[in-house]
C-alpha cells in the first residue's frame, strides 16, 4: 500500500475539508501554550533581511507528559519584495503519520492594520515526498503543503501549528533540542520546555546559548529561553562536518552514552538460534573457508554483494532493524538490516562482533552533544579477531583485499552496542581513510620539437582510492572512465587524444589497482616570443589540484581538508638532442601539508618528482591566510617550462617564477606573444588615430557672438584638465598592476586550463585591458592637447572619448563579475561607483553639447581660415 501511495502522488484537500480521522486537523492554540508576540517589523536594513524576508519570530514550545510529546511552533515573517513573497506564501509542515498528528492553529496575513485569516481558505494538500529516495531510503513522512493566495510585498505572514506524538522505538524516553541561531537574522527567538517534575532532565547549551529561566507548577518544570535581535551566522564553504558554531540547546532523558547503549541493546538482540536461511549461509561459509579471517571477509562480502541497499524506515523502522532471516529472505535492507545480518553470520561463525552507532556527517563532533539516540545516523559492525579490532561497513560496495588491506570505516568515534559499553570510542583512525596514489607520467618528445609527443600515465592506487576506482569501473564502465580521464588531462594539455584503450590491472588481495593511459599531445610545444622559439609547460595535475587556493580566505570557520592524503607524481620528459639543465629541489612545509619537488637531469631526460602529504584535516580560520600563502609557494615551485630555440642549437630548461596575483609591482620577464602583439598594434593604431584626430579641423560652432557671452578656459572648464590628469594617473596605475599578468610565468597560471587561477576569459581580459588602457591614455593626452590649444575639434573629440570611457567601464565591470577571482577583488560599492562614473560622463557630454562657453572658446583651427572672397564687396574701379 505504501508504494501505491507513492505512485499515486498526493492527496488533495479542498479548502476547509479536514477529515477528523486524518493525521491533519484544525484547532485553537492549546491552553498550555504561552502567547509570545512578534516584535514590530522595523525598517529593514541590509543586515536584517535575507532573500527578501525579514524573520520576526521563531517560537518553539514543547510539552512532555508520560510517553507523549507535543511540539508547538509559531513563526512570523515579513515579505520585503517578490522574492520574499515566494518564500513566505508557500508553507510546508512535515510529519510521520505512523505516530504523529499535525494540527494547524492559525495562518494569518497582516497587511497594515488589517489581519486576514487564511486558515480556512488556504489550499492544503498532503504530499508523500521521499526526500531521500535517490539514496534508496523511504521513511513514509508526509508533508502538508499550504499555498496562500493574495500575499503581497510588505505583508507579514504568521502561522502556528502543533505536532503530537513520539516514535515508539524510543520506549517513551524523550530527547530533542532548540535551535537558537541560524544563518539568517531573527528579531526574536523564544523556546520553552515543559518537563514532568518527577523525571530527570539533562540540558546542554552550546556555543554561548543562554541559560533558561526556570519555575515550577504542580506537575511540570517550565524552562524558557528568550533572546532578541539574533544575528545571522554564515558558515563558509568547505568547513569540516564536525564544525557547528550555531547556538543551540540540547535536552535529553538519556544521561550518558551508557544509557543509549541500554536502549539499543534490545533492538539488536539476535535470535537464540539462526533461522534456516541464515544457518545455511553460515554453514556454506564455514565449509568454504577454514581460517577465521577468511570467514570474516566472506560474511562481509556476502552481505555487500547479495543484499542490496534499500531502506524502509517509517515509524519504528527508523531505528529498529529487521530480523536477519527476513533480511536474507528479501535480499534488501538498510544499514541496520545489513549490519544485523552480518552480525548473525559472524557470531554463527564464532567471531565476536557488535553493532556500532556513528554519525557520518558530524563525525567526532558528536562528542560535544548531549547523549541521545538522535546523535547517530548510521550503524556498522565492530568485529574483534586475534586481539585486533576491525570496523566494517556492510553497506559499502563489494570490498577487496585480505584482512590486512581491506578498507575499514572511520567516522571519528563510535558507540559500540555491547554489554558494558560506557561511551564513545575512537575508530580505525587515519590509516583507514588514507587516499594514496602513485603516478608515473612519461612524455616522449624524442621525435622532435615540431612533432606531437606521446604521453603515458600509469597510476597505482591502493586502499580507499583503489576502491573508488574499482567502483567507478563497475558503475560506469571502462569507456566512461577513459573519457573522464581524457577530459581531465585536457584541462592541462591542449590537443590531447587517446591512442590506446585504458589498461586496468587489479590485485584484489592487496587491494591495489593499476591504471595505464596512453595519449598523444599535438600541441605540447607552443610558440614563444619571436623567431622559432618554442616552450612547453610540464604539469603534475593531481598534485596541482591539491594545491588549489581556497575560495574564502577571510573566514570565521575552519577550512576542511582532504586528509589523510599521500600523492607521489613522477613526470619524465624525454627530449631530442642533448639538452642540458640543472638539478634542483623545492620544499614547502606547512602545519597542514608537506610538499616537495625534485628535479633531476639524466642525459636527455628530465625527471620531476612531486610529493604531497596532508598533515591535518582542517586549518583554523585564523591560519587560512598562512595556508594559502604556502600553497602559492608550492604552486610556484611546481611551475616548470621547457624552452627550445633552434638558433641556440640546444634546449634549455628553467623553472618559471610566476608573480603573485595580488602583487602590483611589475615582474621582470618576457611578455607572452599575444599581449605583446596586441600592445604593439594598439600603440601603432593609437599613434595613427591621434595624429589624424589632431589634424582634424572642423569649423567651430559659435552659439553667441553677443557682447558679454561666456568664453575662455573658465567656469566648469577649469575642472576638465584636473579630471583628465587624474584619469591619466589612474590608467598608468592600472597598466602597472595588469602588466605582470602578461608576462610568461603569470600568463600560464591564468590562461592554461587546470592552472590554479585559470579562467577562459583571462586571456581576453588581460589583453583587452592593456589595449583599452593604451587607447584611454592616448585619448586623454590628445584631449589635453586640444583643450589647451582651444581647438575647434575638442567638443566632438571629447564626446567620443567620454562615450568610449562609459563603454569601457561597463564592459570591465561585467567581465570582471564573470570571473570569480576578479569578482572577489571588486571593492564594495563597485556598482555605485560605476553608476556615478556614467552619470558624471553624461553630464560632461551634455555640458559640451549645450554650453555657450564651450562653443565660444574652442574655435581655434590648425590652419588659419582663408580670407573671404571680397570680389563682390569691393567697388570696382571706373573704366577709363
Amino acid at each position: 500500500m505504501r508504494y501505491a501511495v507513492l505512485l499515486c502522488g498526493s492527496l488533495w484537500w479542498a479548502p476547509g475539508a479536514f477529515a477528523a480521522r486524518a493525521p491533519l486537523g484544525q484547532a485553537p492554540v492549546p491552553a498550555w501554550v504561552v502567547s509570545v508576540p512578534a516584535p514590530a517589523a522595523p525598517a529593514a536594513s541590509a543586515g536584517q533581511a535575507t532573500g527578501g524576508v525579514q524573520y520576526l519570530l521563531s517560537d518553539t514550545q514543547v510539552r512532555v507528559d508520560g510517553g507523549d510529546r507535543v511540539t508547538y511552533r509559531h513563526m512570523v515573517s515579513k515579505a520585503l519584495d517578490t522574492n520574499g513573497v515566494e518564500s513566505i506564501a508557500n508553507l510546508e509542515f512535515g510529519f510521520d503519520p505512523t505516530y504523529q498528528t499535525l494540527t494547524l492553529h492559525t495562518i494569518d496575513v497582516h497587511r497594515g492594520d488589517r489581519t486576514i485569516s487564511k486558515l480556512r481558505t488556504a489550499h492544503v494538500r498532503i504530499l508523500q515526498r521521499e526526500t531521500d529516495m535517490e539514496q534508496l531510503v523511504f521513511d513514509g513522512r508526509r508533508t502538508a503543503s499550504v499555498v496562500l493566495d493574495d500575499v503581497r510585498a510588505g505583508d507579514v505572514v504568521e502561522y502556528a501549528y502543533s505536532l503530537r506524538g513520539t516514535n515508539p522505538v524510543f520506549g517513551g524516553r524523550q530527547f530533542g533540542g532548540f535551535d537558537m541561531q541560524w544563518s539568517v537574522p531573527v528579531a526574536r527567538v523564544h523556546a520553552r520546555l515543559l518537563w514532568p517534575r518527577q523525571r530527570t532532565l539533562h540540558l546542554r547549551p552550546s556555543n554561548g546559548a543562554p541559560a533558561p529561566t526556570v519555575h515550577d507548577d504542580s506537575t511540570h518544570r517550565d524552562h524558557r529561553w528568550d533572546t532578541v535581535a539574533v544575528a545571522g551566522l554564515k558558515v563558509e564553504s568547505n568547513a569540516p562536518g564536525w564544525h557547528d558554531p550555531y547556538r543551540h540547546v540540547q535536552w535529553s532523558e538519556f544521561g550518558d552514552w551508557a544509557a543509549v547503549v541500554d536502549w539499543a541493546l534490545p533492538l539488536y538482540r539476535l535470535p537464540a538460534t539462526p533461522g534456516p536461511k541464515v544457518r545455511a549461509e553460515i554453514d556454506r561459509i564455514a565449509a568454504s573457508h577454514a581460517e577465521p579471517a577468511e570467514r570474516l571477509l566472506a560474511a562481509l562480502r556476502f552481505v555487500q554483494r547479495e543484499v542490496r541497499y534499500l531502506g524502509v524506515e517509517a515509524g519504528v523502522g527508523s531505528h529498529a532493524p529487521n530480523a536477519p532471516e527476513v533480511v536474507l529472505g528479501r535480499r534488501f535492507g538498510d544499514c541496520k538490516d545489513k549490519t544485523q545480518l552480518t552480525l548473525a553470520l559472524l557470531r554463527g561463525l564464532g567471531i565476536e562482533a557488535s553493532p556500532a552507532l556513528v554519525n557520518t556527517s558530524n563525525g567526532r563532533g558528536i562528542e560535544r552533544r548531549q547523549a541521545s539516540p538522535g546523535a547517530f545516523n548510521h550503524v556498522l559492525v565492530q568485529a574483534r579477531l586475534d586481539g585486533k579490532t576491525y570496523w566494517l561497513d556492510p553497506t559499502r560496495a563489494l570490498q577487496q583485499g585480505d584482512l590486512a588491506h581491506v578498507v575499514q570505516s572511520d567516522h571519528g568515534v563510535a558507540l559500540v552496542v555491547a554489554p558494558g559499553s560506557q561511551g564513545l570510542v575512537p575508530m580505525a583512525g587515519d590509516a583507514a581513510k588514507l587516499q594514496q596514489r602513485d603516478t608515473r607520467a612519461v612524455i616522449d618528445s624524442r621525435a622532435g620539437y615540431d612533432q606531437p609527443v606521446l604521453f603515458t600515465v600509469t597510476t597505482v592506487a591502493s586502499g580507499a582510492t583503489a576502491e573508488r576506482i574499482r567502483g567507478a569501473l563497475q558503475a560506469d564502465g571502462r569507456e566512461s572512465l577513459q573519457q573522464e580521464y581524457v577530459n581531465y588531462y585536457a584541462r592541462f594539455y591542449r590537443g590531447i587524444e587517446r591512442t590506446a584503450p585504458l589498461g586496468v590491472d587489479d590485485n584484489p588481495a592487496a587491494n591495489r589497482i593499476t591504471v595505464t593511459e596512453h595519449y598523444r599531445i599535438k600541441d605540447f610545444w607552443q610558440p614563444s616570443g619571436a623567431g622559432q622559439r618554442v616552450e612547453a609547460a610540464v604539469e603534475s595535475p593531481e598534485v596541482f589540484d591539491m594545491l588549489r587556493r581556497p575560495n574564502d580566505l577571510v573566514r570565521q570557520s575552519p577550512l576542511g581538508l582532504s586528509h589523510p592524503t599521500a600523492l607521489t607524481n613522477v613526470t619524465e620528459v624525454m627530449l631530442p638532442g642533448s639538452p642540458q639543465g640543472k638539478d634542483g629541489r623545492v620544499a614547502v612545509d606547512d602545519p597542514a601539508f608537506r610538499f616537495e619537488r625534485l628535479k633531476e637531469w639524466q642525459g636527455a631526460t628530465v625527471r620531476l618528482t612531486d610529493r604531497y602529504t596532508s598533515l591535518a584535516d582542517h586549518v583554523a580560520a585564523g591560519d587560512v591566510g598562512r595556508y594559502a600563502d604556502n600553497l602559492q609557494k608550492a604552486r610556484e615551485g611546481m611551475n616548470y617550462s621547457l624552452f627550445h630555440d633552434p638558433a641556440d642549437r640546444a634546449a634549455a630548461a628553467a623553472p618559471a617564477a610566476p608573480a603573485p596575483a595580488a602583487d602590483p609591482r611589475p615582474v621582470a620577464g618576457e611578455p607572452h606573444w599575444l599581449p605583446a602583439v596586441a600592445i604593439t598594434l594598439a600603440l601603432m593604431g593609437c599613434a595613427v588615430g591621434a595624429w589624424r584626430l589632431f589634424g582634424w579641423d572642423p569649423a567651430p560652432g559659435v552659439r553667441a557672438d553677443r557682447a558679454g557671452a561666456a568664453r575662455g578656459l573658465g567656469g566648469w572648464l577649469i575642472l576638465l584638465p584636473i579630471g583628465l590628469l587624474g584619469a591619466i594617473v589612474h590608467v598608468v596605475k592600472a597598466m602597472w598592476e595588469t602588466w605582470p599578468a602578461a608576462t610568461l610565468p603569470r600568463w600560464h597560471e591564468i590562461t592554461v586550463a587546470g592552472s590554479p587561477d585559470y579562467h577562459p576569459l583571462w586571456a581576453a581580459v588581460v589583453t583587452g585591458s592593456l589595449v583599452l588602457n593604451i587607447v584611454s591614455l592616448s585619448g586623454a593626452v590628445l584631449v589635453l592637447v586640444l583643450y589647451f590649444g582651444k581647438r575647434s575639434s575638442l567638443p566632438r573629440v571629447f564626446t567620443g572619448f567620454a562615450v568610449l570611457g562609459i563603454a569601457v567601464a561597463i564592459t570591465d565591470h561585467v567581465v570582471a563579475s564573470a570571473i570569480p577571482a576578479a569578482a572577489a577583488q571588486l571593492p564594495a560599492g563597485a556598482v555605485a561607483t560605476l553608476v556615478r562614473q556614467v552619470i558624471v560622463s553624461m553630464l560632461w557630454i551634455a555640458y559640451f553639447a549645450r554650453s555657450t562657453r564651450v562653443a565660444n572658446t574652442f574655435v581655434q583651427r590648425r590652419q588659419p581660415a582663408p580670407p573671404a572672397d571680397v570680389g563682390d564687396t569691393m567697388p570696382m574701379p571706373a573704366r577709363v
